[in-house]
């Protein structure tokens, strides 16, 4: 008997695993958001929603289990859903997912183009409202590993929207922060916001970054129903059917911007040393000796590097050489951003030392070189400083 109870326990365990997923919408509009529900009697292990990301912008995910009991038999069921944000109009399949040794069945989507019609109490269709755009653009679609590139959110067609936020996705292997404030844009009399990010390849090859999401208030206006001749009370009721017609309402939508593709370059294979990948550097070496400088006193100098369109935390540090005439007293070094009027981000690191020379005469001090990639003629450069020469007076000790 306990040999059959435990073949019978070991095949209830290692039953077959039962999945099925669905829609809570097979049609919506073009800036809506639907939900995909997975289901199941066993606890569902993780997903990967990665073959989704094609046609959708994958949102939050959740988890949750309910209970019942008939006829004191009870029951579980599992179920894992995430929200998807279509990225284009048009007939669209959701693929089969594979979950454990299981997979789903294939669904899909239907998804017309965005059309705003919204209805007054009366049910007369009222204008259409101004719908807001969401457009991603990037500076550079090519860039090389490393290399900082300038992407923009212009959000159009503002005038109906209102508590609007902008979402930007989460891209694999690419660094995003924001550059700056939003700025106000108006073409044509049309108003937006146009917002700038820096983002940064960190591995070569084609990356996908998926669209970002807009979510907000819009304004509708209804439209006035026709009017009736009448007098009394029937004019009464009519003007508060009217104020009633005319009152502003608002609706919450959604909207997701154009996806963009990178086709990252790697690096040159025989590249040494640090990778500075930029269209501009600089290296210079500011000193002030309004008086004649001795043999043991100290004179400031300030070496600082620059260049354009690069993260300051990813310059290499400048360093003075060695020199058996110098000694050097380097302070912390200082790294720093700022957006040109051309729109341009540039970027320094600098260190300012004290200098004391050891010896008198003319002496010089050694030269310096960083090396970095130009992106724009796909070459290596060298940016050098030249030797300082200086002009150091002798101490009289027998005064």
């Amino acid at each position: 008997m306990k040999k059959i109870i435990f073949l019978l326990i070991c095949g209830w365990s290692f039953s077959g695993f039962a999945i099925s997923a669905k829609l809570n919408r097979e049609k919506i509009t073009q800036g809506e958001s639907v939900e995909l529900i997975l289901s199941s009697e066993n606890p569902i292990p993780d997903v990967d929603f990665k073959s989704l990301t094609k046609d959708f912008m994958l949102g939050g995910q959740s988890t949750s289990q309910s209970s019942r009991y008939v006829n004191g038999v009870g029951s579980t069921t599992y179920e894992k859903s995430i929200i998807l944000f279509p990225t284009k109009e048009g007939s669209l399949t959701i693929p089969a997912l594979k979950v454990g040794n299981e997979q789903t069945e294939p669904l899909t989507l239907e998804v017309s183009k965005y059309a705003p019609k919204v209805q007054d109490t009366n049910n007369n269709e009222a204008p259409q409202v101004e719908q807001p755009v969401l457009k991603a653009t990037i500076s550079q679609k090519a860039p090389y590993i490393g290399q900082s590139v300038f992407y923009t959110l212009t959000l159009s067609h503002i005038k109906d929207l209102a508590d609007a936020e902008i979402i930007p996705s989460s891209i694999e292997n690419v660094q995003l922060s924001i550059l700056g404030q939003d700025k106000e844009i108006n073409e044509n009399g049309i108003k937006g916001i146009e917002r700038t990010y820096l983002i940064k390849p960190e591995k070569s090859g084609t990356i996908e970054i998926p669209p970002a999401l807009l979510n907000g208030q819009i304004l509708y206006r209804p439209q006035r129903t026709p009017q009736r001749q009448g007098g009394g009370i029937f004019s009464l009721l009519q003007a508060a059917d009217l104020m009633n017609v005319f009152s502003n309402g608002m609706r919450p939508i959604q909207i997701i911007s154009n996806p963009i593709t990178l086709e990252v370059k790697d690096k040159p294979q025989d590249w040494q040393g640090w990778w500075l990948p930029t269209s501009q550097a600089e290296l210079t070496l500011d000193y002030d000796i309004s008086e004649e400088v001795k043999e043991g006193n100290v004179f400031q100098a300030t070496l600082t590097l620059k260049a354009l369109n690069v993260d300051s935390n990813d310059l290499p540090t400048p360093k003075l050489p060695n020199d058996p005439n110098f000694r050097y007293y380097p302070e912390p070094e200082v790294r720093d951003s700022i957006l040109t009027k051309n729109g341009d981000l540039e970027s320094s690191v600098s260190i300012k030392y004290a200098i004391m020379p050891l010896t008198s005469g003319v002496l010089s001090l050694p030269e310096t070189q960083i090396a970095w990639f130009n992106t724009q003629t796909e070459t290596k450069e060298m940016e050098c400083l030249q030797k300082q020469l200086l002009k150091i007076q002798s101490v009289n000790y027998n005064l």
